[in-house]
């Protein structure tokens, strides 16, 4: 079905992951005094208007965690030739963590191997968002080592839908940010809903998109 893969070469995904992680790490010290005192630039009082929707957002999530209900799941459904997958972690705007992507990579895989499987459908539970990126606490807590892990697995998990032999349909509900985003660009056909709001949001928080802007070039 398609014309390329994402096999790009690991020193191409190392290099960007490394540049990534230097200059996020530089300007979190150069920043720090001026977040600290409420002064992030183009802010004004409180922080700039990216920085307090963000912490908003992890309060939010921190306290659904607290609850134990953003575990997340993927559903699979079938309907004669037609496979539905649907990511399902609404507490979070089904943001992908580690164990989101494995569930993730393994329902296509299960798909792959059904053979009555003509054509896949991949959207998000509720109607918010399809899936607003990646779990960002996670990334926190990488390391060097645990950010090569990071990029060998985003890897995997782009190359598992880019190259899935069957037609790959990804039905926006609702917002698709960095992650989501770069996964629903990883389909054959995107169907939007009205309310869909797409976008590599990642960059507001100074981390550069990876995969988006190479794939928006096949699509």
């Amino acid at each position: 079905m398609r014309s390329a893969s994402v096999d790009l070469p690991w020193s191409i995904w190392a290099m960007i992951e490394k540049l990534r992680m230097f200059f996020s790490g530089v300007m979190g010290r150069l920043l720090a005094p001026l977040r600290d005192a409420g002064k992030w630039p183009l802010g004004g009082a409180g922080g700039s208007p990216i920085m307090r929707n963000a912490q908003a957002r992890d309060a939010q999530c921190e306290g659904e965690r607290e609850k134990g209900v953003d575990a997340g799941e993927i559903r699979v459904a079938h309907d004669g030739p037609v496979t539905f997958v649907t990511i399902a972690r609404k507490a979070v705007r089904n943001a992908l963590d580690t164990a989101m992507r494995a569930k993730l990579r393994a329902a296509f895989e299960a798909a792959a191997a059904r053979e009555e499987t003509r054509a896949v459908i991949l959207t998000g539970a509720g109607d918010k968002a399809f899936c607003a990126g990646q779990d960002v606490r996670e990334l926190a807590a990488l390391d060097g080592a645990g950010a090569q892990d990071w990029v060998r697995d985003m890897q995997a998990l782009f190359a598992c839908v880019r190259s899935f032999e069957k037609p790959v349909v990804c039905a926006l509900n609702g917002v698709a940010a960095g992650l989501g985003f770069q996964l629903a660009l990883m389909a054959d056909v995107r169907i939007a809903a009205a309310s869909a709001r797409m976008g590599q949001t990642e960059i507001n928080l100074g981390l550069a998109s990876m995969s988006g802007p190479w794939i928006m070039r096949e699509v």
